[in-house]
């Protein structure tokens, strides 16, 4: 899908933030609501058609200009990687679980580390092969955006890799 996607698609708007801006002190912000609150109408919700041909209605009344919508605005290859990050987590968060129950990483960090390909094994095997040096090389390594793997704060790096280091130290990962 994102092969068909990518080259046509040149960028995606987060509307709940540019309905923020333009409607300001609504109740909530479902699409419903909004529906009836601006337009001063109502629609057949959950039907796709429906929601994507009122959503466009609201986005004219936001009155908001190209320049003031492009704040909001992100690339197709974000929802994409949104994607990837998702499914390594699913399938990586599990073997992380351990280290959330013993204190070792907060549940938000598991979700990282999962998210950026890497499960306990392959902690593991890093610590291993390179100690704590290797573990944070790899949290700090810096992807294609130039973001960090997992982390490159200080602060997290100086409290999460030395509870990894006595966790590998002290139990037979395999």
């Amino acid at each position: 899908m994102t092969d068909t996607l990518l080259p046509v698609v040149s960028g995606f708007i987060d509307s709940l933030s540019v309905f923020k801006k333009a409607f300001p002190g609504q109740q909530n912000y479902k699409q419903e609501t909004l529906v009836k609150a601006v337009l001063n109408t109502s629609y057949a919700a959950h039907d796709a058609t429906e929601d994507v041909k009122t959503l466009g209605l609201l986005m004219k009344q936001t009155k908001l200009l190209g320049p003031e919508i492009l704040q909001f605005s992100f690339p197709p290859i974000s929802v994409h990687q949104g994607l990837l990050f998702s499914n390594e987590k699913s399938k990586n968060i599990t073997s992380l679980h351990v280290l959330i129950a013993k204190g070792v990483v907060k549940h938000n960090t598991a979700e990282n580390i999962a998210g950026s390909g890497l499960n306990l094994s392959h902690l593991h095997k890093i610590f291993q092969r390179d100690g704590e040096d290797g573990l944070r090389a790899t949290f700090a390594q810096k992807n294609s955006e130039g973001q960090a793997r997992v982390s490159s704060t200080k602060r997290v790096l100086d409290s999460v890799i030395p509870k990894l280091v006595e966790y590998f130290e002290k139990n037979d990962v395999n």
